[in-house]
């Protein structure tokens, strides 16, 4: 009976807004690290285990076919218990339900201990509109079902809070800053300390993206109805990672690099400005969404999308293709964290608009059905005159115009100029041959056109012509 229990009774699927590159994953990360330096020491298959990324729990590691621990992640910025009794409950409930599961944990980024009295004082009530013939089980049924088996005292020895110590104390919840360096820490532990940190800095970067396909991969099952046949990450893949050297630099590691500051940043700004501006009533419900949205359309993209993202939202960018290798440059010239912060989140935040998905523009559509293209930028500068020459230029060289091939405003904090220079073209494309002349329509010329006059808008202002 209990080894036919229906996984999707208890499925936990988020991946459409989860991203690999969260904390969540980060926990999945580290908690399978350490087993992999625990297999390594007891001589076990490698390949018999794997990491599963929101299935049956946020993240569950497995031997085989079998769940052997299964984890949940709560990051609330509380301690009080009675925030965290539906995942306890949740979690006992799946003790019962699979009787392979060796353990169950709890995570935490604050301090946090389960009490004595918890059965007592932490009990589900019925809920007022229960679903009908629900498809996941509920906390409160997987309370009933916990307390009606009569085994509270034997599950509860499966269950603990995590504990991210050491050898020589016990520390039951990690802070958001201190996740990333206790990976770093373990990866360490497996490369052998003659690693460089650069190598470790590369090797937690492709580690991160590795969950991060991982869950990409996931959501574009879910689209076509391919809930069941869901690919875990074998813990041979995390190894292989570790083991390759990653001392020279590469694209491929720059946009890794990027996806980590650039959720990093955003998360911080989520927390800290927005939840709490939509607390206090300043933002509404549709222009919070709206946000959210859109940030969450950004963690999805795959690397070449991200990567094209990165420069259009900086037009005035001075990235060149030699570049693409020097991941701290790109970051500052694509992402600067004061124009995320400042601008571009500003732009996201304030305008009543949806951006349009992967062209990360508004759209505006005027009486004479033509449309107005206006691009949300990092462009912070004060408005003077030899600042504007400075963004005007940078805009102008930028290596990547076709980027901006429709655009025709760009919104910036500060600045408004009606248009930038003369229209760039490639000076490089032949004329047509004689014979195809007659065939010659505007379409040519418009190809051969990389940037319309493009004029700069800043926030104010763009939002009076956009609502």
């Amino acid at each position: 009976m209990l080894e036919k229990t229906d996984v999707t009774m208890y499925s936990t699927d988020a991946s459409f807004s989860w991203n690999g590159y969260n904390y969540q994953g980060k926990v999945g990360l580290l908690v399978a690290l350490k087993k992999i330096e625990e297999i390594r020491i007891s001589e076990e298959d490698l390949a018999d285990y794997s990491l599963e990324l929101e299935w049956l729990e946020d993240f569950s590691i497995k031997k085989n076919n079998d769940y052997i621990t299964i984890h949940q992640v709560k990051t609330y910025n509380s301690s009080a218990i009675s925030k965290y009794k539906e995942a306890i409950w949740t979690l006992l409930a799946k003790i019962l339900e699979f009787n392979n599961i060796e353990k169950a944990y709890l995570h935490s980024t604050n301090c946090l201990n389960i009490p004595e009295d918890f059965l007592e004082k932490q009990s589900i009530k019925i809920p007022s509109n229960p679903a009908k013939n629900p498809l996941i089980k509920s906390p409160y049924e997987c309370y009933r079902l916990v307390i009606e088996s009569n085994k509270y005292d034997q599950l509860c020895e499966k269950l603990d809070l995590y504990d991210y110590g050491d050898k020589e104390s016990e520390k039951r919840f990690c802070s958001f800053d201190e996740i990333e360096t206790k990976i770093k820490k373990m990866i360490k532990s497996i490369t052998g300390i003659a690693a460089s940190d650069e190598r470790i800095n590369r090797t937690y970067l492709c580690l991160l993206n590795l969950v991060d396909t991982n869950i990409k991969e996931r959501h574009k099952a879910i689209q076509k109805g391919e809930k069941k046949g869901k690919v875990n990450i074998n813990f041979i893949d995390i190894k292989a990672i570790i083991d390759k050297n990653h001392e020279l630099p590469s694209r491929e590691y720059t946009i890794y690099y990027m996806k980590d500051e650039f959720q990093r940043i955003a998360s911080q700004y989520i927390v800290e400005v927005l939840e709490k501006e939509f607390n206090m009533q300043y933002l509404s419900q549709e222009n919070f969404d709206l946000f959210m949205q859109t940030v969450e359309e950004i963690y999805d993209l795959d690397d070449s999308e991200f990567y094209e993202f990165c420069l259009k939202i900086s037009p005035d960018n001075e990235v060149t293709t030699e570049d693409d290798d020097n991941a701290l440059k790109f970051l500052n010239s694509c992402l600067p964290k004061q124009g995320l912060e400042n601008c571009f989140f500003e732009i996201l935040k304030q305008i009543r608009m949806k951006v349009e998905s992967k062209k990360w523009v508004f759209n505006k559509r005027l009486s004479d059905h033509k449309n107005v293209v206006y691009l949300p930028s990092t462009i912070l500068d004060d408005n003077s005159q030899f600042r504007n020459e400075m963004v005007i230029r940078r805009i102008y060289n930028n290596e990547n115009p076709d980027l901006l091939r429709e655009v025709e405003k760009i919104i910036t904090k500060n600045i408004t100029i009606n248009s930038i220079y003369d229209s760039r073209i490639y000076r490089d494309i032949p004329d047509p041959d004689d014979e195809n002349q007659e065939n010659l329509d505007d379409e040519y010329h418009d190809r051969i056109t990389i940037m319309k006059k493009i004029g700069l808008i800043k926030l104010e202002e763009a939002k009076e012509e956009l609502e």
